[in-house]
């Protein structure tokens, strides 16, 4: 099986590894690669691709969270990006986000209280 991902674009490391992981998911789809462990494939593909901090968190997180292979599911294979989303943008994407409030960027829509603005800004997280 080969299968060429063309979602890249310069400039927008955050943008790609999201791109990167939704196309590694509709690849699982394509070919029901859900089954007998062949989810490991996809993990292997979405490793050679990777770099730096990314590649290294991803790493440890199969090692960390896999034992087996064959028990993990389409579900647990997203759990798995989930995390490795987590690693990758949680602090950075919460402090972003605050310096944008900060500054004027973020507004809380009319007609909605500042409590639940601030709700839906910590829901973000």
């Amino acid at each position: 099986m080969t299968e060429q991902i063309r979602c890249f674009k310069t400039g927008d490391n955050h943008a790609n590894l999201v791109n990167l992981m939704s196309q590694i998911v509709k690849l699982g789809n394509s070919y029901e690669l859900w089954e007998n462990g062949d989810s490991e494939k996809l993990a292997q593909t979405l490793n050679r691709v990777l770099t730096g901090q990314v590649k290294d968190d991803w790493e440890e997180i199969q090692e960390n969270e896999v034992n087996d292979w064959n028990n993990v599911d389409r579900d647990a294979f997203v759990q798995l990006l989930q995390k490795l989303g987590s690693e990758t943008f949680g602090p950075k994407a919460f402090k972003q986000q605050c310096k944008a409030l900060d500054q004027g960027h973020i507004k809380i829509p009319s007609g909605v209280t500042l409590q639940t603005g601030a709700q839906r800004f910590f829901q973000m997280n």
